[in-house]
């Protein structure tokens, strides 16, 4: 399968799986009788997000005033804050541009899985790979804005680029993965 292909593909099923998650989410706001329009973006900021989409606005500060400052976002790598900062350069909204980032680490997590699973075991075995990483419960973390998308990604990149003999990749991708989460 080419490249070009193989990416419309990856981007084509990991966009239905966001069209299912959004479904879902619209659903479970309207059981719950709440208009789902003016939360569509909002659903997805729950957990920890809520602290890597501050982190990508104010970095990591510490003012004086109580309201200000966290000292607890120490704990939160910044691979994917500075990604979400970079990002919402472009889309002016820090919420959006986290799902951007997630959207777009998933794509490429789906395009190196398939990549790396055809070196052994050839493009059909491959593309179940794909689906089963993209249908299983928690592929629900690689939708939201947290960390999985863009450190499964990196880890993808890193263990092809390996496999595929180009070191210094290795590294750049090794370094990436570990600026994402432990």
């Amino acid at each position: 399968m080419t490249t070009r292909a193989l990416l419309l593909r990856v981007t084509l099923l990991c966009l239905t799986v966001r069209a299912v998650l959004e479904a879902v989410g619209f659903a479970s706001l309207a059981a719950k009788g709440e208009t789902p329009w003016p939360q569509w973006l909002g659903m997805w900021s729950r957990w920890d997000a809520p602290h890597y989409l501050r982190l990508a606005e104010i970095g990591y500060v510490n003012h004086p005033s109580p309201n200000q400052s966290d000292p607890l976002n120490i704990v939160f790598f910044p691979g994917y804050p500075a990604a979400i900062h970079a990002a919402a350069w472009v889309v002016r909204d820090t919420l959006a541009a986290g799902l951007l980032v997630s959207l777009i680490a998933s794509i490429a997590a789906g395009f190196l899985l398939y990549r790396l699973t055809a070196l052994d075991h050839g493009d059909r075995i491959a593309w179940w790979a794909v689906v089963l990483l993209y249908a299983a419960p928690t592929a629900y973390f690689l939708a939201a804005p947290f960390t999985e998308a863009l450190y499964l990604a990196a880890v993808l990149a890193s263990v092809y680029a390996a496999r595929v003999c180009r070191w210094p990749l290795v590294g750049i991708m090794g370094a990436l993965a570990t600026a994402t989460r432990m």
